[in-house]
C-alpha cells in the first residue's frame, strides 16, 4: 500500500524542482521485480528511491570532514608498519625458543637464498600495518553493527598474516609450521565468514524495506559458504600433506565464493537499475541528485566486487602454485597473498558504509556536565520542593507520545479544514488548532499535551527544539523520521501529506509510537501565556484574515511577573523554566536527548530558545541530532551558520531574548563555543549528522518504495 501510494501521489514541495515535474507518462523505469502484490514501482516511486539514495553533498571548504588527512595517516601506517615488524619477529623469536632448533630447508631459507626475503619481509609489513590502521579507522567510527563488524574482520586479516608469517620460519612438513597454518586458516575462514554475513546484511538493508522477495539462491549459497568456511580449520587438520585433497577443497571453495557474489550482484540488481534510470532520465531529478543516487549504488556493487577479492587471489595462487613447482612459486604467492589484504582493507571500509562516518564523540561525561545533573538531581528528590521546582516537575511531566501526535494530525484537517501542510506553520496550527483545542470552559484551559495524554504525567525521552516560524507538517515529519532512526524527514513528510496510513504501521511494527517527546507548541500551556494578546498571532497565510485570540480568563504569567524568585524570575511562568527542565530531566534519564528539527532556511539557528536550549543539552552532555528535510539544507547554508552570533538571535517576545542574553555574561565566548557546538569535526552537530551510516540511507530507499 505504501508503495503504490507513494508511486501514485505528486512529488512534495521542496524535493523536486518545479520545471522538472513530469506528467505521467513521461517515461518510465526498468520494471522492478517486487513482492506479491506489489505490482510495479513508477517513476516517482524510482525518483524517490535515488534520492535517498545519494550522500550528503560535498562540504565546502573548512567544513568538518570525515576522513582523516593524508599526512596523519601516513604517519600512522609507518608506526603501525615498525609495530607489526617488531610483534612478528618477537613471536618468531618466542615459538623459536619454545620449539628448539630448526634444521631443514623452510620458506625463509629458500627466499633468502634466492635474495628475497626482504623484499617479503618489507611486503608482509606493509600488508599489516594498512590491516591495523584500517582496524583502528572502523573502530573509531564504529557506530554501527556493520562497521563493528567490519573491524572485526579487518583484526581476524592481522592475525592471519601474523600467523602465515611466523609459519615461513619453520621447514616444510614440520609440526610448528602446520600448527601455523591451521592457525592461520582459521583467522582467514572466520574474517571471510564475517564478510560474507556483511555483504548479505548490506544486501538486505536495499532489498527488504523496498518489500523485494527473498532472493533464495543468495541465502542458499551463503549457507553453504558458512559450511564450507566453518570446516576449513578441520579440514586442514586431517588432510594437511595430502594435496590432492587440500586442491579439491579449494577449488569447491573458489566455486562457492564466485557463486556467491554473482547471487549478490543479481540481487542488487533492482535497486542498481532504479539508480540508473534517474540518472539518465532527467525528468524528476536534478543532475546532481541523480549523480549521487547512482554512485552511492555504483560503491555498493563495488564493495561486493572487492571483498572478496582477499579470498579470491589467495585461492587462485595457491592452486597456480601448486600445480607447479612448489619451491620457486613461494616468493610470487606470499606477495599475491600480501596485495589481497590490501585489497581486503579497502573493501572493508567502503563495505561497511564507513567512509563517511565520522569519529564515535567520547560518550563519558565530564566533571562538569556530571556536577550539573547531580545539582539537578538533588533538587528534584527535596520531599518538599519549592514551587519553583514544582512547576519545572509539572513540565517536565508534559510529554507527548508519537501516536498521540499522530492522531492530532490526522485531525487536524477537521479543526482547520483550510490548512494546508505546505503553507501552514507552527504557530499559525498553535492559534487556529492548539489553542482552540486546549481551552476548559470559559475561565481557562491547560497545555494540549494534558488533553492529549489524558492528563496523565508523562515524561518524555526526547525534547524537540524547532522554529515556530517553520513548517508544521516538518515538524511532524521530523518526529517521525527520529523515530524511524532517519537523519533527513523528507520522505515522511511526503507520507504525512499524503495521508499514507501505512507510515503508522511501520511505526508500530517498530515499537515506536509510544515514545514521547517534549514539544514547546503542546507541551506548554498557551493559555497561561500568550493566547490572549493579538500581537503573537500573525495573519492566517491563506484566509488572510488575523489570528483570534483566546477569550479565556486565565491569568497570563510573564517572566518578570510575580510572585518572584530571588533572582527576579516570575515562578508560575512556565516561559523560563526551559533549560530547568532539561537539567531535571537529564539528571533523572540518562538517555534524555534532543532534537533538532532544520527548517529549509536554517532560521531554527536563529531563534533565541532554540539556541539555549542547544548549549544547555550540550552543556548536560546530552546527546543531540540534527533532523533536515534534505541533505543540501546543510551545504546551502553553512556560511550563513559560521556567522552565527548569540547578540543576533530572535524570538517572539523581546523579554526572552534580553533574559537569555543576560545569562550569557562573555558574548563573544558564547558565540565561540556555540561554533564548537555547530562544527566540532568530532562531536559537533554537522560531524553528528554526516554520520549517517549508508545503511540508513539504502533504508530510505525501501521506506520510500
Amino acid at each position: 500500500a505504501a508503495a503504490a501510494a507513494a508511486a501514485a501521489a505528486p512529488a512534495p514541495r521542496g524535493l523536486l524542482q518545479p520545471e522538472m515535474a513530469a506528467p505521467p507518462h513521461a517515461g518510465r523505469p526498468p520494471a522492478l521485480s517486487l513482492g506479491p502484490g506489489d505490482g510495479l514501482a513508477s517513476p516517482a516511486a524510482t525518483a524517490w528511491a535515488a534520492v535517498e539514495l545519494k550522500r550528503p553533498a560535498s562540504v565546502s571548504e573548512g567544513c568538518p570532514k570525515a576522513l582523516p588527512a593524508c599526512a596523519p595517516l601516513a604517519a600512522k601506517t609507518v608506526v603501525a608498519f615498525l609495530a607489526c615488524a617488531m610483534a612478528s619477529e618477537v613471536l618468531c623469536m618466542v615459538a623459536s625458543q619454545a620449539s628448539g632448533p630448526m634444521d631443514g630447508p623452510s620458506p625463509r631459507r629458500a627466499l633468502s637464498r634466492q635474495g628475497r626475503w626482504w623484499y617479503i619481509k618489507v611486503a608482509y609489513g606493509v600488508a599489516s600495518a594498512v590491516l591495523v590502521v584500517t582496524a583502528g579507522f572502523l573502530c573509531r567510527r564504529a557506530n554501527t553493527t556493520h562497521i563493528r563488524l567490519a573491524a572485526c574482520a579487518a583484526l581476524l586479516y592481522w592475525s592471519m598474516s601474523l600467523f602465515e608469517y611466523s609459519a615461513m620460519y619453520y621447514p616444510f612438513g614440520s609440526d610448528q609450521g602446520r600448527y601455523f597454518t591451521i592457525a592461520d586458516f582459521v583467522f582467514s575462514a572466520s574474517a571471510e565468514m564475517i564478510t560474507i554475513e556483511l555483504t548479505v546484511a548490506r544486501v538486505d538493508a536495499v532489498r527488504k524495506p523496498m518489500q523485494l522477495h527473498c532472493h533464495r539462491c543468495l541465502n542458499a549459497v551463503r549457507v553453504f559458504m558458512l559450511v564450507v568456511l566453518a570446516g576449513a580449520a578441520p579440514f586442514a587438520a586431517l588432510t594437511f600433506g595430502w594435496m590432492s585433497c587440500w586442491m579439491a577443497y579449494c577449488a569447491i571453495l573458489e566455486f562457492g565464493l564466485l557463486a556467491f557474489t554473482a547471487c549478490s550482484l543479481s540481487a542488487c540488481r533492482e535497486p542498481l537499475r532504479a539508480a540508473l534510470w534517474a540518472r539518465k532520465s532527467h525528468k524528476l531529478l536534478s543532475d546532481g541528485e541523480a549523480e549521487q543516487a547512482f554512485r552511492t549504488m555504483f560503491l555498493l556493487v563495488v564493495s561486493i566486487l572487492l571483498c572478496h577479492a582477499a579470498l579470491h587471489l589467495r585461492l587462485v595462487a595457491t592452486v597456480s602454485v601448486e600445480m607447479g613447482s612448489p619451491r620457486p612459486g613461494v616468493f610470487p604467492i606470499r606477495i599475491v597473498n600480501t596485495l589481497s589484504w590490501c585489497v581486503a582493507a579497502v573493501s572493508l571500509v567502503t563495505l561497511s558504509g564507513a567512509r563517511h562516518v565520522a569519529p564515535r564523540s567520547a560518550v563519558e561525561l565530564t566533571d562538569a556536565q556530571r556536577a550539573q545533573r547531580e545539582t539537578a538531581a538533588s533538587s528534584s528528590n527535596i520531599s518538599d520542593p519549592d514551587p519553583w521546582q514544582a512547576k519545572v516537575e509539572e513540565l517536565a511531566g508534559r510529554g507527548v507520545s508519537l501516536e498521540a501526535l499522530l492522531d492530532f494530525w490526522a485531525d487536524l484537517p477537521r479543526v482547520m479544514p483550510h490548512y494546508e501542510p505546505s503553507v501552514h506553520t507552527t504557530r499559525d496550527v498553535v492559534w487556529q488548532a492548539i489553542i482552540p483545542g486546549s481551552r476548559v470552559g470559559a475561565s481557562g484551559g491547560c497545555a494540549m499535551a494534558t488533553l492529549m495524554m489524558g492528563a496523565t504525567y508523562t515524561r518524555p525521552k526526547k525534547m524537540v527544539s524547532h522554529s515556530w516560524g517553520a513548517s508544521f507538517r516538518d515538524l511532524v515529519a521530523a518526529v517521525v523520521a527520529d523515530a524511524l532512526g532517519d537523519s533527513e524527514f523528507g520522505t515522511a513528510a511526503a507520507l504525512l501529506e499524503q495521508g499514507e496510513p501505512s507510515l503508522r504501521n511501520l511505526l508500530c511494527a517498530r515499537g515506536k509510537l509510544q515514545d514521547t517527546y517534549w514539544i514547546c507548541a503542546f507541551s506548554i500551556s498557551q493559555h497561561s501565556a500568550i493566547c490572549g494578546e493579538a500581537a503573537f498571532g500573525g495573519v492566517d497565510p491563506i484566509l488572510g484574515t488575523p489570528h483570534p485570540t483566546c477569550t479565556c480568563r486565565a491569568p497570563k504569567h510573564r517572566n518578570s511577573d510575580p510572585p518572584l524568585r530571588e533572582d527576579g524570575k516570575s515562578i508560575p511562568c512556565e516561559l523560563n523554566k526551559f533549560t530547568d527542565m532539561m537539567e531535571l530531566l537529564a539528571a533523572t534519564d540518562d538517555a534524555f536527548q534532543q532534537v533538532i528539527v532544520v527548517d529549509s532556511q536554517a532560521e531554527v539557528f536563529t531563534r533565541a530558545w532554540v539556541v539555549d536550549e542547544i548549549a544547555m543539552a550540550h552543556r548536560l552532555g546530552m546527546p543531540q541530532h540534527l533532523k533536515v528535510r534534505k541533505a543540501s539544507v546543510v551545504d546551502e547554508h553553512e556560511g550563513h551558520l559560521r556567522r552565527l552570533r548569540v547578540q543576533d538571535m530572535q524570538a517572539t517576545r523581546r523579554e526572552d531574548v534580553d533574559d537569555i542574553l543576560g545569562r550569557i555574561p562573555d558574548k563573544r565566548a558564547f558565540n565561540v563555543h556555540l561554533q564548537h557546538i555547530i562544527f566540532d569535526v568530532g562531536s559537533g552537530l554537522i560531524a553528528s549528522w554526516r554520520a549517517l551510516d549508508a545503511q540508513q540511507a539504502l533504508e530510505r530507499v525501501g521506506r520510500t518504495l
